[in-house]
């Protein structure tokens, strides 16, 4: 029977030939969102609350076609994923947030 090593691996995920990387990367700058409430504000002099949406997953064509690398981790549970691409979000998980979204958070 196979161990949970032997059943974890390193792969890259890519959607609609888009490679799925942070927003951050995919933009080269960070990825600042306002939010009132619930609703992204799309009207300038509605104040809302400032988010840093940066880690957040995405295939949005961007200034990058690399694909961030993830080490898919067997578990009994099934796989939890972590970021094994150099740089700022190495060794992070890849989790749900609150907002629903896909993105990478110190596990």
């Amino acid at each position: 029977m196979p161990t949970h090593r032997q059943q974890s691996f390193l792969a890259t995920l890519w959607l609609k030939n888009r490679p799925v990387n942070t927003l951050g990367t995919l933009l080269g700058k960070p990825a600042w969102v306002n939010w009132l409430g619930n609703v992204p504000v799309t009207v300038p002099h509605i104040v809302g609350t400032v988010r840093d949406d940066s880690a957040m997953l995405s295939c949005q064509a961007g200034i990058t076609q690399a694909a961030l690398t993830l080490y898919f981790r067997h578990t009994p549970g099934g796989y939890q994923l972590y970021v094994r691409e150099p740089g700022a979000y190495f060794g992070q998980g890849v989790v749900i947030h609150g907002h629903a979204h896909l993105g990478v958070l110190p596990v």
